[in-house]
């Protein structure tokens, strides 16, 4: 009968001591872990989270092209002969009107002496027809000396010498390839997709590969009259002026340009990746207390990156950065009238 009672208070003893630890791990253990679990939800929570604000919002469209100077011309001798004198050197700023290079042209200027006595003379005491016809020779003579003349048509640079002293030329021969660098211009092609949004007076700013730091303002100045084939696309060549210039720019530099085809001054906006469009609304996960809340919102301009909010929130709002229908957020929609993403659970 002892042996009995002692074996079965032993059970209960040990039964005691069974509820007791469960008790305490539940108390001290598990109870941290699913608080643990909470904190780990609302800091993910958190961390997806971003604030509405006011900023100005600019849409462009990149395009990729190169450096041009505003005038390039290839100069050659209007008559053949012998080179007889290089005047400049590659690099060297030139005038209007300033001889490059010249031709052997002895007796070109001795018939220019000749035409011009005989001319003088003429005025002196020749018939006014015998003038007349003194004055054609001398005038004949002097065009044929100036083609021995290699004159700049404008101020630029000689960025080529295709020539040297003693080389013999014609017509053809490239003898100097001339720029005008005062102004500069950067040519584009544009997506036929949208070229739509281009247009004349459109601010730009450009950027070259060999300068990458460098940021150049720019503006549409023309807008080509017909696409042409890229490859498997049409694109319309567009030409933008460069409101500043530099010396290091070299004609042929390759050049990005993101020409701004729309902006808004202090727009609220939010991360595109926050707005959900279902059946033609758009809507935003707004953090509310410990809820979110699907609201639905007015969307004005957008870019790759953000999007205007016309209404349905306020600045200073918390939305979800990334706007993905969760079970949680699907549950708490289910009891909401005509809520967006409240599908019934299964």
């Amino acid at each position: 009968m002892n042996r009995a009672v002692k074996l079965w208070g032993g059970i209960a003893l040990l039964g005691v001591v069974v509820v007791l630890g469960f008790y305490g791990y539940q108390r001290f253990f598990a109870a941290p872990a699913q608080s643990s679990g909470a904190r780990s939800t609302d800091r993910a929570r958190d961390s997806n989270t971003v604030t509405v604000t006011k900023k100005d919002i600019v849409r462009t469209v990149a395009a990729f092209g190169e450096l041009l100077p505003k005038e390039e011309i290839v100069l050659r001798f209007k008559t053949g002969g012998i080179v007889h004198e290089i005047l400049v050197h590659e690099g060297e700023r030139v005038h209007k009107d300033q001889v490059l290079a010249r031709l052997s042209n002895a007796q070109q200027e001795l018939k220019l002496l000749q035409a011009k006595n005989a001319y003088e003379a003429a005025k002196i005491s020749a018939p006014p027809s015998e003038v007349q016809l003194r004055e054609l020779e001398y005038k004949i003579a002097q065009e044929e000396y100036e083609y021995t003349l290699l004159k700049a048509p404008w101020d630029g640079e000689v960025m080529v010498l295709h020539v040297q002293q003693g080389d013999s030329v014609t017509t053809t021969t490239d003898i100097v390839t001339l720029l005008n660098r005062d102004e500069m211009f950067v040519t584009v092609d544009i997506d036929e997709v949208d070229i739509r949004e281009i247009a004349l007076g459109q601010r730009a700013r450009v950027t070259f590969e060999a300068y990458p730091d460098l940021k150049f303002p720019a503006e549409v100045s023309s807008i080509d009259y017909r696409a042409v084939a890229k490859g498997s696309t049409k694109a319309v060549s567009v030409t933008l002026k460069l409101l500043q210039n530099d010396p290091r720019l070299k004609p042929g530099f390759s050049a990005k340009a993101e020409i701004v085809v729309a902006e808004v001054k202090d727009a609220l906006q939010v991360p595109l990746s926050a707005i959900r469009t279902v059946g033609g609304k758009s809507f935003v996960a707004v953090v509310r207390g410990g809820a979110i809340e699907q609201v639905e919102v007015q969307v004005g301009l957008t870019t790759t990156e953000v999007a205007q909010i016309l209404s349905g929130l306020h600045e200073g709002d918390r939305v979800l950065a990334v706007n993905a229908t969760t079970r949680q957020s699907q549950t708490q929609q289910r009891n909401l009238p005509g809520a967006p993403f409240g599908l019934p659970g299964r």
